[in-house]
């Protein structure tokens, strides 16, 4: 896998993982 394609995977579900993160407590 590619850098660029391995940052674009982290940021496209870290973007999620933000959202629903705000939603559940951790």
């Amino acid at each position: 896998m590619k850098r660029r394609d391995l940052l674009r995977h982290l940021s496209d579900h870290g973007c999620s993982l933000l959202r629903e993160g705000g939603r559940h407590s951790w």
